[in-house]
């Protein structure tokens, strides 16, 4: 990773380039492919401004602007910035890729649905009265199925599921 530090209107010296390196070192717990790292000092009126341009392999490029009148602060600022975009990224991509590795696990044998005969089975209807979105909420948690679709009592067909993040939806 190349990381250029550039000062404008500020000298930049060795505490301060040694405090930006242990910071973005800091940050590559991500796991992000960073390829270079712009950090840009500024010194407007009596502010120090920083900008952190992250550029990560895939097309995705991060800035993070903040500012103080000390320099430390400003840069302790402008990693706590950083850090919480560059989780968010990462989660972000972490999640899209999950979708992808599912999908490759999935297999459909033609071969065996083409050879099976199909089967008709008779099913018996349960009829249910009406229920309270509560009272579904309850029945859903009780039981283990994933989704209950259910009337309510304006008559409107409702289903409710539990979410991956272990919440309750409704449609």
């Amino acid at each position: 990773m190349n990381i250029h530090i550039i000062g404008r209107q500020v000298d930049v010296g060795d505490s301060l380039k040694d405090h930006i390196y242990s910071i973005i070192n800091d940050l590559k717990k991500y796991n992000l492919n960073v390829i270079s790292t712009n950090v840009i000092l500024k010194k407007e009126k009596k502010e120090f401004k920083i900008e952190l341009i992250f550029n990560i392999k895939g097309k995705h490029t991060v800035v993070i602007n903040a500012g103080d009148k000390d320099v430390y602060t400003a840069i302790d600022k402008s990693y706590a910035k950083a850090s919480k975009a560059l989780r968010r990224l990462s989660d972000k991509l972490k999640d899209s890729h999950k979708d992808k590795d599912s999908l490759r696990d999935l297999e459909i044998i033609e071969d065996d649905i083409s050879e099976k005969e199909i089967e008709l089975i008779q099913m018996s209807l349960e009829l249910q009265k009406p229920l309270d979105i509560d009272e579904a909420i309850q029945k859903l948690k009780d039981g283990d199925n994933i989704f209950l679709v259910f009337n309510d009592n304006q008559g409107i067909q409702r289903t409710i599921f539990e979410r991956k993040d272990g919440n309750i939806g409704i449609f």
